[in-house]
């Protein structure tokens, strides 16, 4: 219930990857909301990766939704978060203004 509240967060009503409408996936440890398309994706890509999950269903922990942004797709952005930052917190405008600054951060 609380994932589909932070859906209705401006930037968060599209994917942080592709920009198509009506996320239904998260990689809950990069703290964006994704398509089903750029799920299978992040998928492939490996959970050394991306974490993801389907938002209605998969089953969400609380630490998942809290998930620190500490695990990041590489080293060079390390700097840039600290492990006090939640998705609760980020979405999708934030976390893609950090990982991809002039790209499509600007929902």
């Amino acid at each position: 219930r609380q994932l589909l509240e932070l859906l209705k967060l401006p930037g968060n009503d599209v994917c942080a990857d592709c920009r198509s409408r009506n996320p239904r996936w998260a990689s809950w440890d990069h703290g964006i909301f994704i398509c089903v398309q750029c799920a299978g994706i992040h998928r492939k890509m490996g959970t050394h990766i991306s974490k993801v999950k389907s938002l209605t269903l998969d089953t969400w922990s609380r630490e998942q939704v809290e998930v620190s942004f500490a695990v990041l797709l590489t080293s060079a952005f390390a700097d840039r978060f600290s492990t006090s930052q939640h998705m609760r917190t980020h979405g999708n405008i934030k976390s893609n203004n950090l990982l991809n600054p002039g790209s499509l951060g600007q929902l």
